[in-house]
């Protein structure tokens, strides 16, 4: 999974980097590669793609890599420096967490920005054992997303907007904007009276009112609706106990962890495809190798 996401990141922002110095080459991209590649375009939409590369959000100059939009491609690449974080086997691993930050970077996506704040604090705390060096780092990742929040547009400007947005909309309305606010307002639409067992997954149930015109970005409070409360903490429970695995049941480790993962999922309803199911159950077939010094250290792991 980490040497897919680094691969491409490398072709994806490579591809990026092109039509931002040269913006002549997008036209050249999409008439020449996107028409010759669309047989391969299985997700049965019209966005401008060549496998590697979608086309859909560079006139905002975001990287949207291989993915549908740039928020869903930094979630997965949030996914891959955790598993980076925490995987030694892998080869030259400064070289590619760079890379995967910086095409991170060139996503200009707010919810992965907040999730690799979170990470990075819980990560530092943890991992620095100077007690200077450790506040030091602390607060300036605190210092520099404060200032990064107020001072970037795409960051505390774009939520204080979706949040005005929510706050004067009728949800249920007329306006169909899919911003994460007015999206978690639908939702709590849906769910009152499904609270047990939820809407399931079918369009005719899941959404009470035109389900044809409906349209979920909010992954958390989309899969509540969907199966209802009982089942969203057991979902939520075996996604701890797989991070706990990865992060080889450090709990300071699982908390940060987790909290990112759920960051993340404010962003996209990641529950529509594979992976985040698949993170359910790591648990059940990936058990790190402990160190004799990790067992020393902490008895209780014994």
């Amino acid at each position: 999974y980490i040497n897919i996401l680094y691969y491409l990141s490398i072709t994806g922002t490579a591809i990026y980097l092109s039509i931002v110095i040269l913006p002549s080459l997008e036209s050249i991209y999409k008439s020449s590669l996107v028409p010759f590649l669309s047989i391969f375009n299985f997700s049965g939409t019209n966005l401008d793609t060549i496998i590697i590369y979608n086309f859909a959000h560079i006139e905002e100059l975001r990287n949207s890599g291989p993915f549908w939009e740039p928020g869903a491609f930094a979630g997965y690449l949030i996914i891959a420096i955790i598993f980076l974080y925490f995987n030694n086997q892998i080869l030259n691993k400064n070289k590619k967490l760079l890379i995967l930050l910086f095409t991170l970077v060139t996503t200009l996506s707010t919810t992965s920005f907040i999730a690799l704040s979170i990470f990075m604090l819980f990560y530092f705390y943890k991992n620095i054992k100077n007690i200077f060096i450790k506040i030091t780092i602390i607060f300036s990742i605190i210092f520099t997303s404060y200032y990064a929040f107020f001072n970037f547009d795409f960051l505390g400007k774009k939520i204080e907007h979706q949040l005005n947005m929510a706050k004067n909309a009728k949800a249920y309305g007329a306006d169909s904007d899919t911003q994460r606010f007015l999206n978690i307002m639908r939702d709590w639409e849906d769910f009152q009276g499904h609270e047990l067992i939820g809407r399931g997954s079918n369009p005719l149930t899941r959404y009470q009112y035109k389900p044809e015109e409906q349209i979920r970005t909010v992954g958390l409070t989309d899969i509540l609706v969907r199966v209802g409360i009982p089942f969203f903490i057991y979902i939520l429970y075996l996604l701890y106990k797989s991070i706990c695995s990865i992060v080889n049941h450090y709990k300071i480790y699982c908390i940060g962890v987790f909290l990112t993962i759920i960051t993340i999922l404010m962003s996209e309803v990641y529950f529509n495809f594979p992976l985040f199911w698949g993170l359910l159950f790591i648990f059940l077939v990936y058990k790190p190798k402990r160190k004799k010094n990790d067992i020393y250290n902490n008895p209780s792991i014994q």
